[in-house]
């Protein structure tokens, strides 16, 4: 679960959990306890004595995960039940060879109290990463995961402060940010965000308003991020084939979007 970027002799390691709770597949890595950090450090060790970067990944899978994982239930910023009752777990779960699927364990919705823990949690991953050496973290909030459940208008059916409205829809993320950047300095923080995938059934409205809104407010807030990277809207992967009924339409708006981002932030890439 390695990014590689060449030219800048920089590595970033996907995936890493903030908390066991916060995993979606077997085999991801942790940062949650001192045995990892242990390992984890003679691996960035490793990378600057090449001369490398090496940044973390912080990720959680919110309802994109069963309880067989994790051994609690997911959770979500809304009790969203999966549309597909046939879609599946991407594993089997342990002494199982039959897929589960997702809608036959919906996630339960997080309460404010949960949130801000969640959040303390993203830090304290953050903080031990640093201490550990790694040069940055990277906030994942694309892929249909925890973070993009909050952006996402038909995962998110809260009406507090936390959903409602696309400006309130954001708000989790900014909070994300803004505490992690407190926490390890905002210079350390990067984030990666996926404006126009589906992937977990982000399917959300408004996405140029939603984005547009979401960016425009970590440049106000956070100016001085690593890097914003954001992945496009087609993926073919081994495990997994995003099809998109009305392409062209999706990535006239991708465009769209790159303009205005690239147009007042630098520092953002495009995968």
């Amino acid at each position: 679960l390695m990014t590689i970027i060449q030219t800048l002799n920089f590595l970033f390691f996907e995936f890493f959990l903030t908390f066991r709770q916060s995993n979606g597949m077997p085999g991801v890595p942790g940062l949650f306890n001192s045995e990892q950090s242990a390992g984890w450090k003679r691996v960035v060790d490793a990378v600057h004595a090449k001369g490398g970067i090496i940044f973390c990944q912080l990720w959680h899978a919110g309802r994109a995960t069963i309880p067989q994982m994790t051994g609690s239930p997911a959770v979500c910023p809304s009790a969203s039940v999966w549309d597909s009752p046939t879609e599946c777990y991407s594993h089997p779960p342990v002494g199982s060879t039959e897929p589960v699927p997702y809608a036959n364990h919906p996630p339960i919705e997080m309460t404010v109290g949960h949130i801000k823990q969640t959040i303390d949690d993203y830090c304290i991953a953050a903080k031990t990463a640093m201490d550990i050496g790694f040069d940055g973290v990277e906030i994942h909030c694309g892929n249909g995961y925890l973070p993009e459940q909050f952006l996402s208008s038909n995962i998110n059916k809260r009406q507090d402060a936390y959903g409602g409205t696309l400006e309130k829809r954001c708000q989790f993320v900014f909070e994300l940010m803004e505490q992690v950047a407190k926490t390890i300095g905002e210079h350390n923080l990067a984030i990666r965000l996926s404006p126009f995938g589906m992937f977990n059934q982000a399917r959300g409205e408004q996405r140029v308003e939603t984005w547009t809104h979401l960016c425009e407010g970590l440049k106000k807030t956070l100016p001085s991020l690593s890097y914003v990277s954001f992945i496009e809207p087609v993926c073919v992967h081994r495990l997994y084939l995003m099809v998109y009924a009305n392409l062209p339409s999706v990535m006239n708006k991708s465009s769209a979007l790159k303009r205005r981002i690239s147009s007042s932030k630098a520092g953002a890439c495009w995968m």
